[in-house]
């Protein structure tokens, strides 16, 4: 079990690294052509190292996944909490996290409707938005909350509440 766990939270380490490649990538976007409209090297680059670094952070997230999925403790997990992709605020990094991609994402919003930002601070902005997006779906899922898992029960959950409950009724 705790192999398991430091090998899950290895991988999970390793998708985090591909995934901050793909919002790197974005940050090269604006070098990415020329004034006559033709793409640069930056240009190849930022579309190999996105797709490189989306791939790679899917691809280590799968093998966190595979790890971590046998274990009971990532079974109890399964039952306490919905996929990542509908969960905000479940743990401290995915606070700052999720606070991180509403905050950039709003910017961008009003950046381009409203207070119309240089470029520069818009492709830093994406840069942060593209990355926290990523890692919402990472630090507010169950492969990491499994990783972080200490053997506590849940307080506020509600199955356990009742068998308790009608263990000290019999």
């Amino acid at each position: 079990m705790r192999r398991a766990r430091r090998l899950t939270k290895t991988f999970l380490g390793f998708s985090v690294i591909g995934y901050l490649l793909t919002a790197i990538a974005v940050l090269l976007v604006p070098l990415a052509m020329t004034a006559e409209g033709r793409f640069t090297v930056f240009g190849y680059i930022a579309g190999g190292l996105f797709w490189f670094g989306l791939l790679f952070g899917l691809l280590f997230f799968l093998f966190a996944w595979k790890v971590a999925h046998n274990e009971s403790t990532y079974q109890k997990i399964r039952s306490w909490y919905r996929i990542g992709a509908f969960g905000f605020f479940r743990n401290r990094p995915a606070i700052i996290t999720d606070v991180l991609m509403i905050i950039s994402l709003l910017l961008i919003i009003a950046g381009n409707t409203i207070w119309h930002f240089q470029d520069l601070l818009m492709t830093i902005l994406l840069f942060f938005f593209v990355l926290s997006f990523f890692l919402h779906f990472v630090f507010n899922g169950r492969v990491f909350i499994y990783t972080q898992h200490k053997g506590r029960k849940r307080k506020n959950d509600l199955s356990i509440q009742r068998k308790e409950l009608n263990e000290n009724e019999n």
